[in-house]
């Protein structure tokens, strides 16, 4: 398997202040790369599982995907924050707009528990991430920059609502762009990038945290941390912008967020331009010990020739080079208190370390594990001691050992004897005994090896 180690000092860039100064939506094949050892192809049939479903509760799957029944059958998961015994997700509907779900395994099922309010005032034309640092308590993100906080009412009377929720607007620092003709993807500068690379779209908006009083959101080009004002209010007060453009149609964003401790926070991202534009690279930026630094980044050049070689990317002073070849960063996972892996353009693995102020990158391209198939994976989970998980197009696949002699390997997700004809946009747990698989009308659930 390839793989190929960058390293440097990383070096203090320019931060930016507030008081001092994405998913997915579409698939389709990715550009083919270095398909390393495939596996032996999966033997579900190519239909779908609702097709064939039958009056009785579906069965798990041959890995043990267990379908979970959701409020309504048009709900489109976009993301899930697991705890034990406990889920909370965030979905789309065309009828019902954004909705929140919570999963209590004591009573098996799943119950919307927002107020509505996210679908009101112009709000709701797409969802972000959710974030929940106990099972008492959520943020969700919701277009065109908002950030809903929850509380559960503890000891509340039926008659009375179990959650409370408050909303605050995160400043926008995005750049004014004079022409975006997004007439097909009018989110592509505001939140919701279109990566030509996969031909997917992702949200530039979310929330993390590493502790209840501790929790961070971003929205575009800018890192945003929840504070006090002078009112002892709560107040999201930014503290990052990336706004230093090589072209004026050319966009920064973040759309992942984790942490290795508490003085040592990552978000990823890219730089990006039209919808059109393939010049698409990966950017990371670390907050350690109270400072901001980029310590990826990239420029990306066009290729030459005819017909034209594909667009690099090329580390830019001061950084390191995360892939040569263009992709974004879209999730990233902390696996030890120095390491974090991330998903790379939907078909490479990132594995960035941290040993004081100097940062290395390596690089394991992930291979087709059917033949016929070269679709960008679009989601991942991980943590320290556990598999990597692998969600795409009606595919899941794991990894116990990465950077060792492992192998990718079909996770089946049929149903019924027929092939999930569905995206798995998202994939989360506590453990490798609690996995959730969610997606296109689909909360799958795994409770065993």
């Amino acid at each position: 398997m390839r793989r190929v180690v960058f390293a440097c000092m990383s070096v203090v860039l320019a931060t930016a202040a507030a008081c001092a100064s994405s998913e997915h939506d579409v698939l389709a094949p990715a550009p083919e790369r270095d398909s390393g050892t495939a596996v032996v192809p999966d033997a579900e049939a190519p239909i779908d599982a609702r097709s064939d479903a039958t009056t009785d509760a579906p069965s798990c799957s041959p890995s043990g995907w267990c379908p979970t029944t959701l409020p309504d059958t048009n709900l489109t998961l976009r993301d899930i924050s697991v705890l034990p015994g406990r889920a909370f997700a965030v979905a789309e509907s065309p009828n019902l707009g954004v909705k929140v779900l919570e999963w209590a395994e004591s009573a098996a099922s799943w119950s919307y528990i927002d107020d509505n309010t996210q679908n009101e005032s112009g709000r709701g034309a797409y969802v972000g991430k959710i974030w929940s640092p106990n099972e008492n308590e959520i943020y969700f993100t919701v277009a065109p920059h908002t950030v809903y906080h929850g509380k559960r009412n503890l000891g509340a009377p039926p008659q009375q609502k179990s959650w409370t929720w408050t909303s605050q607007q995160l400043e926008s620092r995005i750049p004014a762009y004079d022409s975006p003709g997004m007439d097909y993807f009018p989110n592509h500068y505001f939140g919701r990038p279109k990566s030509s690379a996969t031909n997917s779209e992702f949200t530039a908006l979310g929330v993390f945290g590493t502790s209840a009083g501790d929790v961070y959101a971003w929205y575009g080009n800018a890192i945003y941390h929840l504070a006090s004002d002078a009112a002892g209010n709560a107040a999201w007060v930014v503290e990052y912008v990336a706004d230093d453009l090589d072209r004026d149609d050319e966009q920064l964003f973040f759309l992942g967020a984790t942490a290795t401790g508490q003085n040592e926070l990552w978000f990823v991202g890219g730089r990006g331009g039209s919808v059109w534009d393939s010049r698409n690279c990966a950017i990371v930026v670390t907050k350690r010990l109270g400072e901001y630094r980029r310590i990826a980044d990239a420029t990306a050049q066009m290729g030459g020739g005819f017909p034209p070689l594909p667009a690099k990317c090329e580390a830019r002073a001061g950084t390191i080079l995360v892939d040569s070849a263009t992709g974004w960063l879209t999730d990233v996972l902390a696996t030890s208190g120095s390491t974090v892996v991330a998903l790379n353009g939907g078909r490479n693995i990132a594995r960035i370390s941290s040993n004081g102020g100097a940062y290395s990158v390596e690089a394991s391209p992930i291979p087709r594990v059917r033949a016929w198939d070269e679709s960008a994976y679009l989601s991942m989970w991980t943590a320290p001691g556990q598999p990597l998980w692998l969600g795409g197009l009606k595919l899941v696949v794991q990894n116990k050992d990465v950077w060792g002699a492992g192998e990718y390997e079909i996770s089946s997700i049929s149903l019924n004897g027929g092939w999930l004809n569905a995206a798995i946009y998202q994939i989360r747990g506590s453990s490798d005994l609690d996995l959730w698989a969610v997606g296109a009308g689909y909360a799958l659930h795994k409770t065993t090896p």
